[in-house]
């Protein structure tokens, strides 16, 4: 330091420092036993999985600097909306088993939850023993970014990399849970639209996977013309296809140019139905882009069981769904680069843990 060498960002233990605080020009953080044992200084706990110290040094550098460290990658991530017109139909648990599976061949996948209702932290993250907001949870981070998205876009990748989590367990970043349902409800189309735009553009993921509320208001509608693929799920019930039918219609009659750009990129995804293609789900005069299928698992319906990748969480691994998610993926344009060994092994019950597929670097990309 003495001899002039630059300085991208300094992160050393309280007692590396002089008694005196650092020059206001130095980029610095202190590595913490934790936080509050130096107030005055940006603190980063040091005991803490690699993964997740390793990012919070990068917000720090973010918050410092007003950008985010060099990603070393063009073009943006590809996006998957997942949706429903049924209410409890899985979306949740699709959206974080794709973007684990995604995960595991080595893609960097951010998870999106657009729900008014966000219920995502019973299976990622840290448990929420409470509803009431806690600033260690990070309670005002997705109001924070969206602020910033629409006063100060050019700070936006800063800010994410702020905002943003690890779960070091689905190998995947996510937002931490909105405590406040006002914030949500006060979000517009362009904003979410502008949100996953901030994410795809940051260089730092290869896939966005973006869980959706049921219905199809015109946020929904918006996200969903801005993904590269739609998975519309599709409970093997009377009335949930007739949902579908009704909800397709109307964004057919209310958005008739938004709807022609997005039907081809839609998979219709049927639950608990027959695999065979005389029996996939669909509706009459209904023409999407594919079809898809996801088995029924009867142990998610009647409770919970032991943590297991397989299952995300508290539901017990289910190597079928594993499979028929890593099917979808295929389908869906996301192909494995460097062959389908992964999908192979998903095939034979396998849960390709990380261990087990470390000599594939299976990469995805839409196409």
């Amino acid at each position: 330091m003495q001899g002039g060498y630059p300085i991208d960002l300094l992160v050393v233990q309280p007692s590396f420092l002089r008694e005196e605080e650092p020059s206001p020009n130095l980029p610095a953080a202190v590595l913490v036993k934790r936080k509050g044992e130096c107030p005055r200084l940006r603190e980063i706990e040091q005991y803490q999985p690699l993964p997740q110290l390793m990012q919070a040094i990068s917000s720090a550098y973010a918050a410092i600097w007003g950008a985010d460290l060099p990603a070393g990658t063009a073009g943006g991530a590809a996006v998957i909306g997942i949706c429903s017109a049924s209410g409890g139909a899985g979306k949740t648990v699709l959206a974080l088993h794709a973007a684990r599976q995604a995960a595991a061949t080595g893609k960097r996948v951010f998870y999106l939850n657009l729900e008014l209702w966000n219920a995502s932290g019973e299976w990622i993250g840290r448990r929420r023993s409470s509803a009431a907001p806690r600033p260690e949870d990070g309670e005002d981070a997705f109001s924070r970014l969206l602020y910033t998205i629409k006063s100060s876009p050019a700070s936006a990748a800063a800010r994410l990399a702020e905002a943003r989590e690890r779960d070091t367990r689905l190998l995947i970043d996510y937002l931490p849970p909105c405590p406040y349902p006002e914030e949500r409800l006060s979000m517009t189309a362009d904003d979410a639209v502008k949100l996953i735009d901030c994410v795809s553009a940051s260089k730092e993921y290869d896939l966005v996977v973006a869980d959706l509320d049921s219905g199809l208001d015109e946020l929904n509608r918006a996200v969903l013309e801005r993904c590269d693929r739609i998975w519309w799920l599709v409970p093997d019930q009377a009335a949930a296809r007739r949902k579908f039918a009704l909800a397709s219609q109307y964004w057919k009659r209310r958005w008739p140019d938004s709807f022609g750009r997005s039907e081809r990129k839609i998979v219709c995804v049927g639950i608990g139905t027959s695999d065979s293609p005389d029996k996939r789900p669909g509706i009459d005069g209904w023409r999407a882009g594919s079809c898809g299928w996801l088995p029924e698992i009867p142990l998610w319906r009647a409770g919970s069981g032991p943590d297991g990748f397989g299952g995300i969480g508290s539901l017990p691994p289910a190597p079928a769904y594993q499979a028929a998610v890593v099917r979808l993926l295929e389908m869906s344009g996301l192909r494995g680069e460097g062959g389908s060994g992964y999908a192979a092994e998903a095939d034979r019950g396998g849960t390709a843990r990380d261990g087990q597929i470390a000599d594939r670097p299976e990469r995805y990309g839409i196409g």
